[in-house]
């Protein structure tokens, strides 16, 4: 019987050895392939940075600066105060919101989860997106309905991960009227200590997309953040149902204070 079993022995070891050989050399692939792809999204990252600052040279000053809380704490400092006695919230399409309290998780967590769309605004804003022709990849020259996306993609010879609207504050009634929210603005003026102005809306579907088709700098699906101005807010609402394998927006309380030096610039 030990005869016998050396040699099983001896077999099943090459076996094992091979295996981690071949699992080591996967490994060594997937990274090379991991690495190349984060470089392609850094050159991305940087192309899209060096077209904004030729165009906009004060964007790139401001998106570095608000970069940092003590100067964007001095810039609330030093802007007017709001009067919050402009907003009357009994106008407001979110009766039941607590201003208070969700500026005090904003100030704390840097983001605040409850508010949601009333039914009858959501449904107007379908109707609106469904409706009207979107645009895949932000390719002005891509645009269809939501209803003919496959044979939009024929036509482009290639899936789209996004779709966008353009214009919509202009022509989506119901989105203009979210922007005029008084308790809307009351919140962003409480938060920011300051008048607030509305910069833009945005309308977007994100698609499912297989991993050969699937760039996430095109959908941003990484840990990143936004600073628009030395002080912003941004209200996100979902139109479709959404879960943990739908795309969910995801956020890490806190971050919009502690944050690492290198992880301020990157």
């Amino acid at each position: 019987m030990k005869t016998e079993m050396k040699p099983e022995m001896k077999t099943s070891y090459q076996t094992r050895e091979n295996a981690s050989k071949v699992q080591e050399s996967g490994y060594q692939t997937t990274n090379f392939l991991q690495s190349e792809k984060k470089l392609q999204e850094v050159i991305s990252r940087l192309q899209a940075y060096y077209s904004h600052t030729i165009t906009n040279p004060q964007w790139a000053v401001i998106s570095i600066l608000c970069r940092f809380v003590f100067l964007r704490n001095l810039i609330k400092l030093l802007s007017r105060t709001p009067k919050l006695n402009r907003y009357d919230l009994h106008k407001s399409l979110f009766q039941e919101i607590d201003v208070d309290r969700v500026v005090n998780y904003l100030n704390k967590y840097g983001c605040y989860l409850g508010i949601k769309l009333p039914k009858i605004i959501s449904q107007e804003i379908i109707m609106f997106a469904m409706s009207t022709d979107c645009y895949g990849n932000l390719d002005s020259k891509c645009g269809f309905l939501y209803s003919q996306k496959k044979q939009a993609e024929k036509k482009n010879k290639a899936p789209f991960s996004t779709a966008t609207y353009f214009n919509i504050d202009i022509f989506c009634p119901p989105i203009k009227r979210l922007s005029n929210d008084p308790g809307i603005k009351m919140i962003a003026a409480k938060y920011m200590k300051t008048e607030p102005i509305f910069t833009d809306a945005r309308l977007w579907w994100t698609f499912p997309l297989n991993k050969k088709n699937y760039d996430v700098s095109k959908t941003a699906s990484f840990f990143h953040y936004d600073p628009d101005d030395y002080s912003c807010l941004r209200f996100l609402f979902y139109l479709t149902d959404v879960d943990l394998q739908s795309g969910p927006h995801i956020c890490i309380r806190g971050s919009h204070i502690k944050k690492r030096l290198r992880k301020l610039f990157l």
